[in-house]
Protein backbone atom coordinates (compact mmCIF):
# COMPACT_ATOMS: atom_id res chain seq x y z
CA UNK A 1 0.00 0.00 0.00
CA UNK A 2 1.08 3.59 -0.59
CA UNK A 3 2.26 5.38 2.56
CA UNK A 4 0.28 8.30 3.94
CA UNK A 5 2.18 11.58 4.32
CA UNK A 6 1.07 14.21 6.79
CA UNK A 7 2.06 17.87 7.07
CA UNK A 8 5.05 16.97 9.20
CA UNK A 9 6.75 14.45 6.95
CA UNK A 10 9.48 15.02 4.36
CA UNK A 11 11.66 13.21 1.87
CA UNK A 12 14.61 11.39 3.41
CA UNK A 13 18.09 12.42 2.28
CA UNK A 14 19.21 8.81 2.34
CA UNK A 15 18.89 8.35 -1.42
CA UNK A 16 15.56 6.52 -1.50
CA UNK A 17 13.19 8.96 -3.15
CA UNK A 18 10.05 7.27 -1.84
CA UNK A 19 11.10 7.21 1.80
CA UNK A 20 9.62 9.69 4.26
CA UNK A 21 10.54 10.49 7.82
CA UNK A 22 8.98 12.76 10.43
CA UNK A 23 10.12 16.40 10.39
CA UNK A 24 12.58 17.28 13.12
CA UNK A 25 12.07 20.05 15.63
CA UNK A 26 11.58 23.54 14.24
CA UNK A 27 13.80 26.42 15.26
CA UNK A 28 13.49 30.19 14.89
CA UNK A 29 16.60 32.22 14.09
CA UNK A 30 16.65 36.00 14.54
CA UNK A 31 19.37 37.40 12.31
CA UNK A 32 19.85 41.15 12.66
CA UNK A 33 16.14 41.59 13.48
CA UNK A 34 14.84 39.39 10.64
CA UNK A 35 13.40 36.08 11.77
CA UNK A 36 13.73 32.80 9.89
CA UNK A 37 12.11 29.47 10.72
CA UNK A 38 13.60 26.16 9.67
CA UNK A 39 14.21 22.62 10.87
CA UNK A 40 17.11 21.50 13.00
CA UNK A 41 17.85 18.73 10.51
CA UNK A 42 18.24 21.36 7.78
CA UNK A 43 21.00 23.06 9.77
CA UNK A 44 22.69 19.71 10.48
CA UNK A 45 23.30 19.11 6.78
CA UNK A 46 26.61 20.92 7.13
CA UNK A 47 27.88 19.64 10.51
CA UNK A 48 31.15 21.55 10.33
CA UNK A 49 29.40 24.93 9.95
CA UNK A 50 28.55 27.19 12.87
CA UNK A 51 24.85 26.30 12.82
CA UNK A 52 25.55 22.64 12.10
CA UNK A 53 27.70 22.37 15.21
CA UNK A 54 25.39 24.53 17.34
CA UNK A 55 22.35 22.38 16.57
CA UNK A 56 24.15 19.05 16.63
CA UNK A 57 22.40 16.48 18.80
CA UNK A 58 25.35 16.37 21.18
CA UNK A 59 24.84 20.08 21.98
CA UNK A 60 21.09 20.00 22.59
CA UNK A 61 21.49 20.70 26.32
CA UNK A 62 23.73 23.69 25.62
CA UNK A 63 21.28 25.56 23.37
CA UNK A 64 19.30 28.23 25.18
CA UNK A 65 16.84 30.37 23.17
CA UNK A 66 15.77 33.79 24.39
CA UNK A 67 12.45 34.56 26.08
CA UNK A 68 10.71 34.54 22.68
CA UNK A 69 12.07 31.11 21.82
CA UNK A 70 14.50 32.56 19.25
CA UNK A 71 18.25 32.32 18.73
CA UNK A 72 19.67 35.75 17.98
CA UNK A 73 22.68 36.48 15.71
CA UNK A 74 23.94 40.00 15.14
CA UNK A 75 24.53 39.59 11.41
CA UNK A 76 23.07 40.86 8.12
CA UNK A 77 19.46 39.67 7.96
CA UNK A 78 19.12 40.09 4.20
CA UNK A 79 22.29 38.14 3.46
CA UNK A 80 21.18 35.30 5.72
CA UNK A 81 18.34 34.41 3.33
CA UNK A 82 21.05 33.30 0.90
CA UNK A 83 22.87 31.38 3.64
CA UNK A 84 19.74 29.54 4.77
CA UNK A 85 18.79 28.71 1.21
CA UNK A 86 22.21 27.08 0.83
CA UNK A 87 21.44 24.83 3.81
CA UNK A 88 18.12 23.90 2.18
CA UNK A 89 19.22 23.32 -1.42
CA UNK A 90 22.98 22.84 -1.46
CA UNK A 91 23.22 25.65 -4.04
CA UNK A 92 24.44 29.15 -3.26
CA UNK A 93 22.36 31.65 -5.24
CA UNK A 94 23.27 35.24 -4.51
CA UNK A 95 21.03 38.31 -4.76
CA UNK A 96 21.55 41.51 -6.75
CA UNK A 97 21.43 43.48 -3.50
CA UNK A 98 24.45 41.67 -2.05
CA UNK A 99 28.02 42.48 -2.92
CA UNK A 100 30.52 39.66 -3.35
CA UNK A 101 32.56 40.99 -0.41
CA UNK A 102 29.54 40.97 1.92
CA UNK A 103 28.50 37.48 0.89
CA UNK A 104 32.04 36.17 1.36
CA UNK A 105 32.18 37.70 4.85
CA UNK A 106 28.88 36.02 5.76
CA UNK A 107 30.03 32.64 4.45
CA UNK A 108 33.15 32.89 6.59
CA UNK A 109 31.15 33.84 9.69
CA UNK A 110 28.71 30.94 9.31
CA UNK A 111 31.61 28.57 8.64
CA UNK A 112 30.53 27.50 5.16
CA UNK A 113 32.86 26.53 2.34
CA UNK A 114 31.22 26.63 -1.08
CA UNK A 115 32.63 24.70 -4.04
CA UNK A 116 32.58 26.28 -7.49
CA UNK A 117 29.96 23.82 -8.76
CA UNK A 118 27.63 24.88 -5.94
CA UNK A 119 27.89 28.58 -6.79
CA UNK A 120 25.17 30.14 -8.90
CA UNK A 121 25.71 33.86 -9.42
CA UNK A 122 22.61 36.00 -9.39
CA UNK A 123 21.33 37.47 -12.62
CA UNK A 124 22.04 41.17 -12.44
CA UNK A 125 19.08 43.11 -13.86
CA UNK A 126 19.73 45.90 -16.29
CA UNK A 127 19.90 49.17 -14.42
CA UNK A 128 16.93 51.40 -14.99
CA UNK A 129 18.23 54.76 -16.19
CA UNK A 130 14.87 56.04 -17.38
CA UNK A 131 14.63 59.63 -16.25
CA UNK A 132 18.32 59.78 -15.38
CA UNK A 133 19.05 62.33 -18.10
CA UNK A 134 16.35 64.60 -16.68
CA UNK A 135 17.79 64.20 -13.18
CA UNK A 136 21.28 65.13 -14.36
CA UNK A 137 19.93 68.11 -16.32
CA UNK A 138 18.02 69.44 -13.31
CA UNK A 139 21.14 69.27 -11.16
CA UNK A 140 23.30 70.90 -13.84
CA UNK A 141 20.89 73.78 -14.53
CA UNK A 142 20.38 74.38 -10.82
CA UNK A 143 24.12 74.59 -10.14
CA UNK A 144 24.72 76.82 -13.19
CA UNK A 145 22.04 79.22 -11.95
CA UNK A 146 23.49 79.20 -8.46
CA UNK A 147 26.91 80.04 -9.86
CA UNK A 148 25.57 82.98 -11.86
CA UNK A 149 22.81 84.40 -9.65
CA UNK A 150 24.94 87.27 -8.30
CA UNK A 151 26.91 87.92 -11.46
CA UNK A 152 26.33 89.37 -14.91
CA UNK A 153 23.79 86.78 -16.05
CA UNK A 154 20.56 88.22 -14.51
CA UNK A 155 21.37 91.63 -16.05
CA UNK A 156 21.98 90.08 -19.48
CA UNK A 157 18.60 88.36 -19.43
CA UNK A 158 16.80 91.61 -18.56
CA UNK A 159 18.62 93.50 -21.30
CA UNK A 160 17.81 90.83 -23.91
CA UNK A 161 14.12 91.06 -23.04
CA UNK A 162 14.20 94.85 -23.34
CA UNK A 163 15.98 94.68 -26.69
CA UNK A 164 13.35 92.30 -28.10
CA UNK A 165 10.48 94.44 -26.81
CA UNK A 166 12.09 97.47 -28.43
CA UNK A 167 12.49 95.64 -31.75
CA UNK A 168 8.90 94.34 -31.60
CA UNK A 169 7.69 97.89 -30.96
CA UNK A 170 9.39 98.91 -34.20
CA UNK A 171 7.53 96.18 -36.12
CA UNK A 172 10.69 94.17 -36.74
CA UNK A 173 10.41 90.44 -37.45
CA UNK A 174 14.10 89.70 -36.88
CA UNK A 175 16.39 91.17 -34.25
CA UNK A 176 20.11 90.54 -33.88
CA UNK A 177 21.46 91.30 -30.42
CA UNK A 178 25.21 91.86 -30.13
CA UNK A 179 27.28 91.69 -26.94
CA UNK A 180 30.42 93.68 -26.16
CA UNK A 181 32.54 94.73 -23.20
CA UNK A 182 32.75 98.50 -23.33
CA UNK A 183 30.42 101.45 -23.57
CA UNK A 184 26.73 101.68 -22.80
CA UNK A 185 23.94 99.39 -23.95
CA UNK A 186 22.45 100.81 -27.16
CA UNK A 187 19.20 100.13 -29.00
CA UNK A 188 18.77 102.05 -32.24
CA UNK A 189 20.39 102.21 -35.70
CA UNK A 190 23.89 102.08 -37.08
CA UNK A 191 25.43 104.73 -39.38
CA UNK A 192 23.62 103.23 -42.39
CA UNK A 193 20.25 103.26 -40.68
CA UNK A 194 20.16 99.51 -40.00
CA UNK A 195 18.72 98.46 -36.62
CA UNK A 196 21.46 98.01 -34.04
CA UNK A 197 20.97 96.30 -30.70
CA UNK A 198 24.15 96.06 -28.70
CA UNK A 199 24.30 95.02 -25.06
CA UNK A 200 27.48 96.38 -23.56
CA UNK A 201 28.68 95.24 -20.16
CA UNK A 202 32.10 94.85 -18.63
CA UNK A 203 32.86 91.16 -18.37
CA UNK A 204 30.72 90.00 -21.30
CA UNK A 205 33.70 88.42 -23.07
CA UNK A 206 34.76 86.36 -20.08
CA UNK A 207 31.13 85.37 -19.51
CA UNK A 208 30.81 83.89 -22.99
CA UNK A 209 34.17 82.13 -22.75
CA UNK A 210 32.48 79.71 -20.33
CA UNK A 211 30.56 77.12 -22.35
CA UNK A 212 28.26 76.44 -19.39
CA UNK A 213 27.16 80.09 -19.43
CA UNK A 214 26.43 79.88 -23.17
CA UNK A 215 24.33 76.77 -22.65
CA UNK A 216 22.44 78.27 -19.72
CA UNK A 217 21.56 81.39 -21.71
CA UNK A 218 20.28 79.39 -24.67
CA UNK A 219 18.36 77.09 -22.32
CA UNK A 220 16.51 80.06 -20.83
CA UNK A 221 15.96 81.61 -24.27
CA UNK A 222 14.23 78.38 -25.36
CA UNK A 223 12.14 78.31 -22.19
CA UNK A 224 10.89 81.81 -23.00
CA UNK A 225 9.53 80.49 -26.29
CA UNK A 226 11.92 82.54 -28.41
CA UNK A 227 13.17 81.33 -31.78
CA UNK A 228 16.90 81.61 -32.45
CA UNK A 229 17.94 81.67 -36.11
CA UNK A 230 21.67 81.97 -35.53
CA UNK A 231 24.09 82.55 -32.70
CA UNK A 232 27.79 82.84 -32.09
CA UNK A 233 29.57 83.23 -28.78
CA UNK A 234 33.08 83.31 -30.20
CA UNK A 235 34.95 86.20 -28.64
CA UNK A 236 37.16 87.69 -31.34
CA UNK A 237 36.92 90.03 -34.33
CA UNK A 238 33.18 89.33 -34.57
CA UNK A 239 31.20 90.21 -31.49
CA UNK A 240 29.10 87.46 -29.87
CA UNK A 241 25.50 87.68 -31.04
CA UNK A 242 22.10 86.00 -31.10
CA UNK A 243 19.73 86.50 -34.04
CA UNK A 244 16.11 86.13 -32.92
CA UNK A 245 13.10 85.47 -35.16
CA UNK A 246 10.36 87.51 -33.45
CA UNK A 247 7.61 86.38 -35.77
CA UNK A 248 7.05 84.93 -39.24
CA UNK A 249 4.26 84.20 -41.70
CA UNK A 250 3.54 80.98 -39.77
CA UNK A 251 3.36 82.63 -36.35
CA UNK A 252 0.00 82.31 -34.61
CA UNK A 253 -0.80 85.49 -32.69
CA UNK A 254 -3.80 85.73 -30.39
CA UNK A 255 -5.45 89.05 -31.21
CA UNK A 256 -7.55 91.00 -28.72
CA UNK A 257 -11.27 90.82 -29.57
CA UNK A 258 -12.90 93.88 -31.19
CA UNK A 259 -9.76 95.98 -31.13
CA UNK A 260 -6.50 96.46 -32.90
CA UNK A 261 -3.52 95.24 -30.92
CA UNK A 262 -1.87 98.07 -29.05
CA UNK A 263 1.74 98.76 -30.03
CA UNK A 264 4.33 97.38 -27.66
CA UNK A 265 5.74 99.88 -25.23
CA UNK A 266 9.27 100.84 -26.17
CA UNK A 267 11.30 100.39 -23.01
CA UNK A 268 14.75 101.05 -24.40
CA UNK A 269 16.15 104.37 -25.70
CA UNK A 270 16.62 105.45 -29.31
CA UNK A 271 19.88 106.29 -31.05
CA UNK A 272 20.40 109.52 -29.16
CA UNK A 273 20.26 107.94 -25.72
CA UNK A 274 21.82 105.03 -23.85
CA UNK A 275 20.89 102.75 -20.98
CA UNK A 276 24.13 103.07 -19.11
CA UNK A 277 24.41 99.28 -18.99
CA UNK A 278 21.86 98.93 -16.21
CA UNK A 279 18.56 98.77 -18.10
Amino acid sequence: PNPTFGPHTRLSRGGMGDQREPFSERVTLNVGGTTYETYVDTLRRYPDSLLGAMFAERNTALRKPDERGQFFFDRDGDAFSVILNYYRTGRLTSKPTLSDDLLQAELEYWGLTVDDHEWKPSEQPDEDFSGFGNEVAKIGVSMAREKNKKKLYPLLKRQIRQALLHAAGKGMSVCTVFFSNRGHTYFGSDADGNPLYEIRNEGVSSFFEDETNQTLLMYDVNRMGLVVEESSFFVGPVRPFIRFRLWSADTRVVEMANSDPAPAKILAPGPSQSTGGTA
